[in-house]
């Protein structure tokens, strides 16, 4: 019954991992046109596409830099894999409310939506707002010809 407990929250917390998946692809920026990017990223003249690509590679440097343990400047298996366990014990620990080790099919419906809610709330600005659980673009406004 043990190991039977222990698979059922396994695949609870690949399922509960998998569930945000989708949301980080949509914050990647799309790449700016080859030749256009030096090492240090895009030009200064780039605008707001260009601080969007800035922040997202800072935030990979920070990441990087979090994840790269013993500051050799390269991340092993061992700093991936013990990344990723801080992570998901982070994530149990969140979804996990009556603090039992066991996560419960409520506790992780609950989990999936306050996800869900902190990611609406995030991206409602950059995108316009959820639709039925989807982002969508912000509608372009027409311009009436002048008379």
């Amino acid at each position: 019954m043990k190991t039977k407990n222990l698979a059922l929250t396994a695949v609870a917390l690949a399922a509960l991992s998998l569930s945000a998946s989708p949301v980080f692809a949509e914050d990647a920026p799309t790449p700016p046109p080859a030749g256009n990017v030096g090492h240090d990223g895009p030009p200064p003249e780039a605008g707001k596409g260009g601080d969007r690509a800035a922040e997202f590679e800072k935030r990979g440097k920070e990441m990087f830099d979090k994840t790269d343990t013993d500051k050799d400047g390269f991340i092993s298996r061992e700093e991936m894999a013990a990344s990723q366990k801080a992570r998901m014990d982070e994530m149990f620990d969140k979804t996990d409310t009556n603090k039992d080790g066991k996560l419960t099919p409520e506790e992780l419906k609950a989990g999936r939506e306050a996800m869900r809610e902190k990611f609406k709330a995030k991206y409602k600005d950059k995108r316009g707002g959820p639709e039925d659980g989807k982002m969508v673009d912000k509608p372009v406004e027409e311009k009436k010809p002048t008379e």
